[in-house]
């Protein structure tokens, strides 16, 4: 079964993934100081097809977070905030895969 059957199928994962993200973003708040979960979760809902992107980050032990909104275009940027995850890609690199998806 791929990522966006998961999460359009009747299991809940649509719903579970965004219920972990909020309890992550809850516990976590000076990552993201100028965001509010009020402003993030409409987003999901309004755009579930980004869902699919963090889905297989959060099954394979990953820990997507939000962390800042682009000045720009007020897209809300997510990474992997595991302590497991290696640190060795580029920040101008990560900012433009993250950007690039756009939520």
């Amino acid at each position: 079964m791929g990522v966006r059957q998961k999460l359009t199928g009747r299991g809940g994962a649509c719903h579970a993934l965004i219920r972990s993200l909020e309890i992550r973003f809850a516990a976590t708040m000076r990552r993201q100081t100028e965001l509010d979960w009020n402003c993030v979760r409409p987003r999901f809902e309004e755009h579930p097809k980004k869902l699919q992107t963090l889905f297989p980050m959060e099954q394979t032990g990953g820990e997507p977070d939000g962390i800042e909104r682009d000045k720009k275009t007020g897209a809300l940027i997510f990474c992997d905030c595991s302590p497991d995850t290696p640190r060795v890609c580029p920040r101008e690199k990560l900012e433009g895969e993250v950007r690039n998806w756009g939520l």
